[in-house]
This record gives C-alpha cells, sequence and structure tokens, in this order.
C-alpha cells in the first residue's frame, strides 16, 4: 500500500530530482514524464505566484524550519487537487528543496468519517443510554489502586443519589449495603481482585429514601499485560421487583403446599403419569413414602386390590 503523502526533491527552479510514486498516482502521470518537466507547471495557474512567494519564504527563514502553504495542483488529466505542501531546504544544498505533499481531500475526508463516526457513538451512546435507563440498569469501573468509582448516571439514579461525572470512592456504596449482607459482598470483590473470578453478587443496598432496594451486581476483572489487576468493571440492576414477586409466589406456593396437605380427601398429583407429590390423607390411606415419589400410577395402584373402587381421576 502507498503510503499518503507525496515527496519530491526539487530545486528553486522546479527542476524535479527525486519523486515518490504516491506523488506520481496523484498526479496521474508516470515518473519519466514527472521528471522531463518542473514541479511549477504541476501548480494550478492562479496558484503560482503564491506558491514562488511560499519558496523564497523557505529559503530566506533564518531557523530553516519547514514551511506550510494550502494550494492547488492541476493533474495530467486537469484535475484539481487542493493540497497542504511543506518545505525545508536541504541544510547541505541551499538550492534543493525537499518538499512533502498530502492530499487535503483525504484528510478532509478523514475528518469527515472521524465526524460521522462521532455522530454514530453518540448516538449508539445514547441508544445504550436509553435502554439502561428503561431496564433500570448502570454502569460501574473501579479502580482498585486509588479505591475510586467512575459511574453511569444511572447508577447514581438507582440510589437516588445526584449524578456526579467525577470518580466517587467505593465506601460511598458499600456504606449503603444492607449490614447482613456486606461481608459477602467484600469476600466476593476480594476473590475476583485476586484471583479473576467473575464478580456476581445480589444484595440490598440503602435509597435515599431511606428503603432497602434489592440489585444485583456483575463485574470482570481487568488486568495489565503482566496480570495485575487494575479495574474491575461490571453493571448493577435493580431487582427488587423480581424479588418482591419471588416472595410473592414463594408465600403462595407455601399457603398452597398447606392447604393441599391439610384437605379432608386424598389427593394426588401426577405429571406425565408419574407421582409428584401426595397430601397427608393420600399417604395415609395408600401408604405412600417419600420413595414413591417418581413411581408411575399402575405401579402404585396396582398394589391396592380396591384400585377400581376408591381411585377417579379428576
Amino acid at each position: 500500500m502507498l503510503a499518503p503523502i507525496g515527496y519530491i526533491i526539487h530545486t528553486q527552479g522546479g527542476e524535479i530530482q527525486n519523486i515518490n510514486q504516491y506523488m506520481v498516482r496523484l498526479l496521474e502521470t508516470d515518473e519519466a514524464a514527472l521528471l522531463k518537466i518542473t514541479f511549477e507547471q504541476w501548480i494550478h495557474p492562479e496558484d503560482q505566484d503564491r506558491y514562488y512567494l511560499f519558496l523564497r519564504q523557505v529559503k530566506n527563514r533564518a531557523d530553516r524550519k519547514e514551511q506550510n502553504i494550502q494550494i492547488r495542483l492541476r493533474s495530467k488529466n486537469l484535475k484539481e487537487i487542493p493540497v497542504i505542501l511543506s518545505s525545508i531546504l536541504d541544510p547541505e544544498r541551499p538550492d534543493i528543496f525537499w518538499t512533502s505533499c498530502i492530499d487535503n481531500t483525504i484528510e478532509q475526508n478523514y475528518k469527515h468519517e472521524i465526524q460521522s463516526i462521532n455522530r454514530d457513538l453518540i448516538i449508539l451512546k445514547n441508544r445504550l443510554d436509553l435502554i439502561m435507563e428503561k431496564s433500570k440498569v448502570g454502569w460501574w469501573n473501579f479502580e482498585i489502586s486509588t479505591g475510586k468509582v467512575l459511574c453511569s448516571s444511572n447508577k447514581f439514579s438507582l440510589l437516588g443519589l445526584p449524578a456526579t461525572t467525577e470518580a466517587v470512592n467505593y465506601t460511598l456504596f458499600t456504606s449503603l449495603v444492607h449490614p447482613d449482607d456486606l461481608d459477602r459482598i467484600n469476600q466476593a470483590m476480594e476473590q475476583t481482585i485476586r484471583y479473576g473470578v467473575p464478580y456476581d453478587v445480589e444484595y440490598r443496598i440503602r435509597h435515599a429514601d431511606g428503603t432497602y432496594r434489592w440489585v444485583r451486581d456483575s463485574g470482570l476483572i481487568d488486568t495489565t499485560q503482566t496480570g495485575k489487576p487494575t479495574h474491575v468493571s461490571g453493571l448493577i440492576q435493580d431487582i427488587t421487583l423480581v424479588k418482591t414477586l419471588s416472595q410473592q409466589l414463594g408465600d403462595e406456593l407455601k399457603r398452597y403446599k398447606t392447604l393441599f396437605s391439610h384437605l379432608p380427601i386424598g389427593l394426588l398429583l401426577f405429571k406425565n403419569g408419574h407421582l409428584v407429590m401426595s397430601n397427608r390423607l393420600a399417604k395415609q390411606y395408600l401408604h405412600l413414602s417419600r420413595q414413591d415419589l417418581g413411581q408411575h400410577i399402575d405401579t402404585i395402584f396396582n398394589r391396592f386390590t380396591l384400585y377400581n373402587k376408591y381411585y377417579r381421576p379428576l
């Protein structure tokens, strides 16, 4: 791949002594043709006076430092090419100029591409922030050496705290953890830092309104090339609703099991023809034990001669 910079060695009069292939391609010609004519002939006519003045400034500059000018070249096919020329005098041959040439259209294209990428990144970030906000998820990055944590605004929102773009101390969050969960949190983080195991815990944390919220916190260790741990980065999600519904479901299941167990009739529950549950009276009437769980319905009832008389499916 050709370097995207052209190089020309030429005299003040424009005689070309050497040129690289990128410059040949830029001017849409061949090297032999370039060496036969002066470099000034490739300068756009409207820019030639400025170019001559530029060469005099380069030659007369006392400190011999490189100077730049934006002008237009004109290729063999009469294509206008905006470029940036940078020239410096040869320290041993004061009549020789070393000039580099950058296609300004490429420079502008790079800038436009970077601007486009930045716009896409901003759009992507905004979408991600919206998704995380609606999902009640926040990100965080813990710097191990300083104990500082950089967080998304969502993490502060989960706790009802004012958001800040500054890193805060890790102890700000550990001070809000429910006392019964704190040791477990610290042990999990220590295991992550010391052994690199994924950090994944559920715990209660105090909201600014004084209530405790359930969160799931998960993260991964970042290390140097030598394996030294530097950061733990992760996500935190509010799972209070999930925990509440799970608790309610558990309470309902307990009530169901209590009712099922104390009904005044014997009940058996089968799944795909296999016993999964029986209540107190069924166990008593049919002399069932824990070993009968999973047995097929025929295996259970074939033990009893009164099977057809007393059994009927619901």
